[in-house]
Parts: C-alpha cells; structure tokens; sequence
C-alpha cells in the first residue's frame, strides 16, 4: 500500500517538511513519485527505515553522519559515536562544576565576587566531581 506524504507523515507523528528535507538529503526517497502532479508516495515498509533514521538522531548521530554511513552500521561505528558523546558529557560535567563552584563563591560573599579571587579548578577535582556524579 502507498500512501500520500501529508497520510504518512501523520501516520510517523512528523511534518511533511521533514520528509522532504529527508528525501532532500537522500535519506529516505519516497517509493514513488507521480510524474503528472509530482505528488510523494511513500510505502508501508518505509515506515522502519524513517523509524531508524529518527532513532538514529536521537542517538546522537547528526543527519550527515546517517547519510554517509547508511547501510554500512557496524559496532565500531556505534563504539565511536558512543565514546564522543561520553566525552562531550565530561565537558559539560566539568562546565557544570565551574557553575556550582560560582554560585557557592558567590553565595559566600555576599553576592558579589572578584574573577581575580576565583581559582581554576585542576583537572583532576573536575574528573573527581565527574566521576562522583556518574
């Protein structure tokens, strides 16, 4: 069965818009397309590959990254993406830490503060308050 790209859309709970910027990237070209009145067409075992494509971004895995890796996923790749998402966790653990750090400075004096009285926090007490709050 086919259907219309406005019925397949609702059907996915996505914009029409969506799916054109998907068939626009070569992600997920519809079944069929009328040569007539140039209307999209898309088929019931389509509905998997735009469940995985979403799955994908979900993931973390940036439209180009699904696009040049279509077909060819492996566990290295997943490993990969996995590891540069646990780092840029780290990154923002450590940002989170630097805030945690200005509020409680801030609130022991009285609201204000001087940059030039605020240490830098090492490297190994930002990987300790990480670590602590895994």
């Amino acid at each position: 069965m086919r259907y219309k790209i406005g019925d397949f859309a609702k059907i996915l709970d996505t914009s029409v818009r969506t799916l054109r910027y998907y068939d626009e990237m070569n992600l997920l070209k519809p079944d069929y397309i009328d040569s007539f009145t140039g209307y999209r067409y898309y088929s019931e075992n389509q509905m998997d590959q735009f469940k995985e494509i979403k799955y994908l971004q979900q993931s973390g895995f940036t439209i180009q990254e699904i696009r040049q890796n279509k077909n060819k996923w492996n566990d290295n790749l997943l490993y990969q993406k996995r590891n540069s998402i646990l780092e840029q966790a780290k990154e923002l653990q450590d940002q989170i830490a630097k805030i945690d750090y200005l509020r409680s400075h801030l609130n022991s004096h009285q609201g204000t503060f001087n940059f030039n009285e605020i240490k830098v926090i090492k490297k190994e007490r930002k990987r300790e308050i990480y670590e602590k709050n895994l």
